[in-house]
């Protein structure tokens, strides 16, 4: 088990401060038992967790590709014993876990022009027009912060905050994508499917790559969720919802980033933001990085903020190994993600602790220093 030490006793007592009072969780909210279910104007059947009063300020947790609300159940828990008057929905995005695929009549022959981020910012509007949610604010990871960066450029009066965990301006810029999508998916899997009798895309929509994807259980258990940091046994959690995940997804999604470029409609971006990143994400590189520093700050001038938090400290070893934190952060160190995203939710800011992992004595351990944040902001 992560150890991890809340190393900020006045800003707990500040939370504590404001969040008496709040009522028993749904029946929702534990992510082991089953989901929430609402259906959409957009003709998503939405399956979600949530926990928290329903009367609260709510938080949106918005999960990457091929993920499910599993993925930042450890967030949204740490961040509901910091403050238990949120209301926090984590939905699994269409397409994904237990919600339905997008069931439009060209999605089979064209999976890509059902997963475009305004699609899925989309179906959240639908939610928060549909239980009365005039505003909230959007945590997202890795795809979800795309989701999350749609809703706050074209649907802004809906948004008071956004917090964009691993994340990037577009989808282009990084090899590992491409090659996922071309290499893999299009290389492999495609003629794989073919030969089995598929037709492709179209014929697969709705198929598991467990069906006819060669090596497709030894991908996404080593390569696909492999993680050195995160706790084993959660991780053993994701892969079967990942190796459910349909093909259309798979294809679809993959497609849409690679599709996304936000450089240019960043720097209109007006809800205060929070970005955390990783020292050793494989998939967005600090290079990648920095053009989104660069769209946030021409923001700030526009009337915007943001603040940018690195975790970790070890660049990436040659060989390839991780023995910091990475892509996946919000498996490796949720309870330092939570109370960074609860400092920013009361002060506007991330906290100034550096989180590290505890590498080499103990790679699981969370280390947090006070005051050696590595920091960048614009207001």
């Amino acid at each position: 088990m992560r150890s991890f030490v809340v190393v900020s006793a006045c800003f707990v007592a500040l939370v504590g401060a404001r969040t008496a009072g709040a009522t028993t969780p749904l029946t929702c909210s534990d992510p082991n038992q089953p989901k929430c279910t609402i259906v959409l104007s957009t003709g998503i059947t939405m399956r979600y967790h949530e926990v928290g009063p329903s009367d609260g300020p709510v938080v949106f947790l918005l999960h990457g590709y091929t993920d499910t609300s599993r993925s930042l159940s450890l967030v949204m828990a740490t961040l509901h014993r910091l403050m238990p008057r949120l209301d926090l929905i984590a939905p699994d995005l269409r397409g994904h876990g237990q919600s339905s695929l997008p069931a439009g009549s060209g999605c089979p022959a064209a999976p890509d022009t059902c997963f475009q981020p305004i699609d899925f910012a989309r179906d959240i509007v639908a939610f928060m027009d549909q239980r009365h949610i005039q505003r909230a604010t959007i945590v997202g990871h890795s795809m979800g912060t795309l989701v999350a960066q749609e809703l706050g450029l074209s649907f802004p009066q809906r948004v008071d905050k956004l917090v964009l965990i691993s994340t990037a301006t577009d989808g282009q810029s990084e090899p590992p994508l491409g090659d996922l999508f071309y290499g893999l998916i299009g290389s492999v899997w495609e003629p794989a499917y073919i030969d089995a009798g598929y037709t492709w895309p179209d014929g697969v929509y709705g198929v598991p790559g467990t069906v006819a994807a060669p090596g497709f259980d030894d991908f996404v258990r080593y390569a696909w969720t492999a993680d050195a940091i995160a706790d084993p046994a959660f991780v053993s959690q994701i892969v079967p919802e990942t190796e459910a995940t349909p093909l259309g997804t798979w294809i679809g999604a993959l497609q849409a980033i690679l599709e996304v470029d936000n450089t240019q409609r960043l720097t209109q971006l007006k809800a205060p933001t929070f970005v955390a990143w990783a020292v050793q994400d494989d998939l967005f590189s600090r290079t990648i990085e920095q053009k989104l520093i660069d769209s946030l700050t021409v923001a700030a001038h526009n009337g915007g903020s943001f603040w940018w938090k690195q975790y970790g400290v070890l660049p990436a070893p040659a060989d390839g190994s991780q023995t910091d934190f990475g892509h996946n952060i919000v498996w490796e160190a949720p309870d330092a993600l939570a109370l960074d995203i609860a400092s920013f939710l009361v002060s506007g800011r991330p906290t100034n602790v550096l989180f590290h992992s505890g590498y080499p004595q103990d790679i699981h351990r969370v280390v947090a220093v006070p005051g050696r944040a590595i920091l960048v902001h614009a207001q």
